[in-house]
């Protein structure tokens, strides 16, 4: 049997590993009992038959178990990787303060995108939190780091961040969402079952198909990447969807032009975004962006409404 761990997500999948441990000699089976998990997602045990059933039995039933370097839990929640990534990050941060005498801002920003950043990055499309408690644990980690600079220890989080010009994790997370829903479009990353709604040739420009959600798995769908990821891609300048055959950091260099002008603000210790939703999310904080667009000659302005068709050119938010 090979040595790998396998994720059952169809009838085909599972039949396929049903087959495998059927024919496996006896000495095989130890080698399920000690490698292989089992984690239910939903209400798979109900179309199981009573066959399939005494076969899994032979695999142990896990509440959680990392797959890759990220925890997956029975309920489809990441409670658990968010508490292991903000531990890993605590203990990073320690240990940079204790090795490193220097406190200057410019030194502490480039050990934090280069030596801290990176654990909360990792496959966080998969395990982003929506808004709520699971976020600001994250947020914090960023606030309690840029407190311990002395430069920035008298100002609030929000004039820290703008100060030292990082964006917050939840903007840092949206637009990694962002850039991987469009590597998925380009083709450059494996097929995340992302589609088309329009593409570029529509008066719409190019928008990516929103699935319809059942009222009993909304919460957790609503903040997965199949859900969140086409949202986020939608809720951009029609210049910058349309943007293709280009390189990423092309693409993310025009990115990061629209994001400098849509507010950062954080919810995080009793500070609250000023907008109607109450929310940092690109998408609530997009209207209160200043940006203005002229055509690709530069002769003149153009009204909001005909702006779509055109060059978008930014200006950075005072």
């Amino acid at each position: 049997m090979p040595r790998k761990k396998r994720t059952t997500k169809s009838k085909m999948d599972k039949s396929r590993l049903l087959d495998d441990i059927k024919t496996a000699k006896p000495k095989e089976f130890c080698y399920f009992i000690d490698n292989f998990k089992k984690i239910w997602w939903g209400e798979i045990q109900k179309v199981m038959t009573e066959n399939d059933q005494l076969i899994f039995q032979i695999i142990e039933e896990k509440e959680s178990t990392r797959d890759l370097g990220v925890i997956m839990q029975n309920d489809a929640g990441f409670e658990e990787h968010i508490e292991k990534v903000c531990k890993k990050v605590r203990q990073k941060s320690g240990w940079l303060f204790r090795s490193f005498y220097n406190r200057q801002g410019w030194f502490l920003r480039h050990m934090w995108n280069s030596l801290i950043q990176p654990h909360i990055d990792y496959c966080s499309q998969l395990w982003a939190p929506g808004e709520g408690g699971e976020l600001q644990k994250i947020e914090k980690l960023l606030k309690d780091f840029t407190a311990k600079i002395p430069e920035l220890r008298e100002l609030s989080y929000w004039e820290r961040l703008a100060k030292i010009k990082l964006n917050s994790q939840q903007r840092r997370i949206e637009r990694y969402q962002i850039i991987y829903v469009w590597k998925t479009l380009e083709k450059i990353v494996p097929d995340t079952n992302i589609t088309l709604a329009n593409d570029e040739t529509s008066r719409v420009g190019r928008m990516c198909k929103v699935p319809a959600l059942k009222s009993k798995e909304r919460k957790k769908r609503e903040i997965s990447f199949q859900i969140a990821g086409p949202k986020l891609f939608n809720c951009l300048p029609k210049a910058i969807r349309n943007l293709k055959n280009i390189g990423v950091e092309e693409f993310k260099e025009k990115l990061d032009l629209f994001l400098s002008t849509v507010p950062d603000e954080p919810k995080i210790g009793g500070a609250m975004p000023l907008n109607c939703e109450k929310s940092n999310s690109v998408l609530h904080q997009k209207a209160r962006g200043e940006w203005k667009t002229v055509d690709p000659a530069g002769s003149h302005h153009l009204s909001k409404a005909d702006s779509d068709d055109m060059l978008l050119v930014l200006t950075v938010h005072a």
